[in-house]
């Protein structure tokens, strides 16, 4: 008995299984040779799906339509309608005389909007002259620029259109929001028009490349500095670069001469090759982050000579985590050249030989202009200077940021040492003058007294954080430091602070009073929630609370407000009972 032959689809398989599948191992493979038909003999794997030209039905000029074999189509049609054996009726002759009446009709139609597009086309083709941007162009009304023939009717020519220059100006905002890399370089790859667009020298002004995005090596900075990275570069930020080696970087700076801004944090395997092509080809050198790259490079006696070059233009010098082995030298060079400073981070700083020494007074009149000063996690104490030079000090009266706190291992609980941070008379003779000052980082120092910190010439504070302070065990703290600046604090950082028991309500009473208060750290502290309930009836301003760690508080509130959570806390806090309190 023949076997009996499956019916196949459109690609000869058959129409009942199943051609693909998303699950491993299910779909049909090509039917083998024995049970293939002959239509199907000449499947290849691998060639062209996509029919030839001598395969496409053509069309002449008399207007029959031929195939490869010389039959007409029309026939082709007319043969498989009518089968064999069948007799066409007499309704059906008038109606296709009818028909070819209409079909007659349809061609003059044709032919006569054929007419008019011709004749419309050869008036559009008329070049007219417009100008863009202060420059005359040739332009058609239908095609865009003269001599672009890649553009049709009915397709999108907005992109054809768009002028380079303002292409660059939409681009320019996106940089400035997600950064040059990778937009940039996926941009390129739209079309030829964008790929000329993202190459412009405007967009790569401020490259910054410490997004993990590329790969950190000397092979893509050479390749930036050779094909984009133009030579006007203001700014170029390679943190983390922890391959970088001075090949590459020489050659960034001999390239780019104009740089002003240059951040270099973690880039340990730079030398003072690299610091000695800083000084020979920045010129306008403003901000310089060297911020954890070792004591190769903050002790090297390369960076006290591109001090004295270029300090006269510095304005941010960044020495974050270095190891200084003398830091005498520094100071020395900082307070005879950088006149124009404005930004001095010498935070969490190690200090080999001995802790850091300041010149207050000298570095006071050696850099005038200084606005922040971080000197967070450091051993820090001030130089001997004598009573007059003391006196006659100007103080750093442009100065808004000061930061002095010390990073410790003592767990919160437990009763902090008493050697910690710099003392009273640091602070005093570092704010001699600075009625500016906005920000102010006392956390984890012991030795400064609630006296000195009332007697400060500091009039509008607006962050103070004095978290495990000692200064908050003194008696009358309530009283004699928050008052002072209820009217400016927006941010108070108090967590973990053991005042006097007896000064709770005053305390308590005395952070109420500052409406201004948008940030607000009670963490590790003895509020209850009845003093929580005042705060958050008078500061309406508040947008964060900590309340983790409270021991005072029942159970349920001990997190972190903000937002919806925090609107959600002022509604609960309301209904809490007394028997929730003494709990």
């Amino acid at each position: 008995m023949p076997k009996k032959r499956m019916p196949k689809g459109i690609l000869g398989l058959p129409s009942r299984n199943m051609l693909f599948s998303f699950t491993h191992r299910m779909g049909d493979e090509w039917p083998d040779e024995e049970d293939d038909d002959a239509d199907d003999s000449d499947y290849e794997p691998g060639k062209d799906l996509i029919p030839m030209v001598e395969d496409m039905p053509r069309s002449s000029d008399s207007g029959s339509d031929t195939t490869e074999g010389g039959t007409s189509s029309r026939k082709r049609k007319r043969k498989s309608k009518t089968p064999k054996g069948s007799k066409r009726t007499k309704r059906e002759k008038p109606k296709k005389a009818k028909s070819s009446r209409n079909s007659m009709k349809e061609k003059e139609k044709t032919k006569r909007k054929k007419n008019k597009r011709t004749a419309k086309s050869s008036e559009t083709l008329s070049s007219e002259r417009e100008t863009c941007f202060g420059k005359t162009v040739k332009r058609r009304k239908d095609l865009g620029p003269v001599g672009d023939t890649t553009i049709g009717e009915g397709d999108d020519m907005w992109g054809q259109r768009l002028p380079v220059i303002v292409l660059e100006k939409i681009l320019l905002f996106a940089v400035r929001e997600t950064g040059v890399v990778p937009l940039l370089c996926r941009v390129s790859r739209v079309c030829r028009l964008w790929r000329e667009a993202s190459q412009a020298s405007c967009l790569w002004h401020h490259v910054a490349l410490d997004n993990g995005r590329v790969k950190a090596t000397d092979t893509t900075l050479e390749w930036l500095t050779a094909n984009r990275i133009p030579p006007q570069l203001k700014t170029i930020n390679l943190n983390s670069w922890t391959k970088l080696t001075d090949g590459s970087f020489v050659a960034l700076m001999e390239a780019c001469s104009d740089v002003q801004n240059i951040s270099i944090q973690r880039c340990t395997k730079l030398t003072n090759r690299s610091l000695c092509a800083i000084k020979d080809q920045c010129s306008n050198l403003k901000e310089l982050d060297l911020g954890f790259t070792g004591s190769s490079l903050a002790s090297s006696p390369s960076l006290r000579d591109l001090l004295k070059e270029k300090g006269s233009t510095l304005e941010e010098f960044q020495l974050a985590g270095c190891s200084i082995i003398s830091s005498s030298q520094l100071m020395a060079s900082i307070k005879s050249y950088c006149r124009n400073l404005r930004l001095l981070d010498l935070s969490n700083c190690v200090v080999t030989i001995e802790c850091l020494t300041l010149p207050v007074e000298e570095m006071q009149k050696g850099c005038p202009l200084l606005e922040i000063l971080r000197l967070a996690g450091v051993r820090v104490q001030p130089a001997n200077a004598s009573a007059k030079a003391q006196r006659e000090a100007e103080g750093f009266s442009k100065l808004r940021e000061l930061s002095l706190a010390v990073a410790d291992n003592v767990a919160c609980q437990v009763v902090l040492p008493t050697n910690l941070g710099p003392g009273d008379e640091f602070l005093r003779r570092v704010l001699n003058n600075s009625p500016d000052l906005k920000l102010l980082d006392l956390r984890g120092c012991a030795l400064i007294r609630l006296q000195t910190l009332q007697n400060l010439n500091v009039e509008n504070l607006e962050h103070l954080y004095i978290s495990r302070c000692s200064l908050t065990n003194s008696e009358g703290f309530g009283t004699a430091i928050l008052p002072k600046w209820n009217h400016s604090l927006i941010e108070l950082d108090m967590s973990w602070t053991n005042y006097v028991e007896r000064d709770q309500d005053e305390v308590m009473l005395a952070v109420s009073s500052c409406h201004q208060l948008r940030t607000l750290n009670l963490s590790g502290t003895s509020v209850t929630i009845s003093a929580l309930r005042s705060i958050m009836r008078q500061c309406t301003a508040l947008e964060s609370v900590n309340l983790t760690s409270c021991r005072s508080l029942p159970r349920g509130h001990k997190h972190c407000y903000g937002g919806k959570s925090l609107r959600k806390l002022r509604k609960e806090i309301q209904n809490v009972t007394m028997s929730d309190e003494d709990e």
